[in-house]
């Protein structure tokens, strides 16, 4: 019920929490590598997951009985260019979005060349699908308010938008010049 810090620092994580008028460290993991941090709501938000994206793959998170347990780790066999949480399908349950891109990519502002979406199933997150999908930035908003959170993919060529069609994604809207160089 009541909201927490999540601070990153080099290969550090650490979650902090208001008690006795002041913020406290509760929890502090080491990674290998500079960790990118996001929550996911699941179960309708109800509760939400630490996912904590690396060179090595997502490590997800929970917290239970006083600390933060780790529920699972997924691979990504690439590197991790962005990543988002939402629910993309309105089951209630969330979903975990990652743009991997292939290794070895240089440039500043690097595209993926797959999304893969993992969905959680009351107990651990199971990879849902993994298709080819090229954008820098991915969000979920729900911008129709259907209940189902939209994907946005933003890249070289514009924003792009998906929806959830009962058993695909479908792009429903795009704009070409929002991904201009100026913009």
């Amino acid at each position: 019920g009541a909201d927490e810090l999540i601070v990153t620092h080099d290969k550090h994580l650490g979650i902090w929490k208001r008690q006795d008028g002041i913020f406290r460290q509760v929890w502090e993991r080491k990674f290998n590598s500079q960790p990118r941090v996001l929550v996911a709501p699941v179960d309708k938000g109800q509760s939400c997951h630490v996912v904590v994206g690396t060179e090595e793959g997502l490590y997800i998170f929970a917290w239970d009985q006083g600390t933060y347990n780790q529920l699972g780790w997924h691979g990504i066999g690439g590197v991790l260019v962005d990543m988002a949480a939402g629910d993309t399908t309105g089951t209630g349950r969330g979903q975990i979005l990652a743009l991997i891109g292939a290794h070895g990519r240089t440039n500043v502002r690097a595209e993926s060349n797959s999304v893969i979406i993992w969905e959680w199933n009351g107990e651990t997150y199971i990879m849902k699908r993994e298709v080819d999908f090229n954008a820098q930035r991915i969000l979920v908003e729900d911008i129709n308010s259907d209940g189902c959170d939209e994907i946005l993919a933003i890249n070289q060529d514009g924003l792009t938008v998906f929806s959830w069609q009962g058993a695909a994604y479908v792009e429903t809207a795009s704009n070409p010049v929002f991904g201009a160089a100026y913009a």
